[in-house]
């Protein structure tokens, strides 16, 4: 098995987090744009911190509604060359936490309650 490195399967749960989006305005198309932009950044950021270690990765992300929630999944399995002082755990939760972070601002910009009410504050 030497050079066929570690595979890892890493599950972990992200606490909900309330953006207050009009869920009523996103289509079908916009969740697998919502899925695919998660994905992307991803899958990026793991090529950029893990370069050549990375052997073989699979990303699988889904974006779907349920009720008045939008739920993100991600699911990652990774064989690797990463040395046990990279706590490979902790770069994968880094690339998901920027696959959130940058589909968030996407979805203020596009689906925010305040923006689809016309409703923003302007100071005095």
């Amino acid at each position: 098995m030497e050079g066929e490195g570690r595979r890892h399967r890493i599950s972990r749960s992200v606490p909900v987090k309330n953006l207050n989006l009009d869920v009523s305005k996103i289509s079908s198309e916009a969740l697998m744009d919502i899925a695919s932009t998660v994905e992307t950044e991803v899958r990026e950021t793991l090529e950029r911190l893990l370069g050549p270690r990375i052997l073989r990765y699979s990303i699988a992300v889904t974006a779907e509604l349920q009720g008045e929630q939008l739920v993100i999944s991600v699911d990652t399995s990774i064989s690797s060359r990463v040395p046990p002082s990279l706590r490979l755990e902790h770069i994968v939760d880094r690339a998901i936490k920027r696959g959130f972070d940058k589909v968030e601002v996407l979805l203020r910009r596009r689906y925010s309650r305040e923006a689809s009410e016309g409703g923003t504050k302007q100071e005095s």
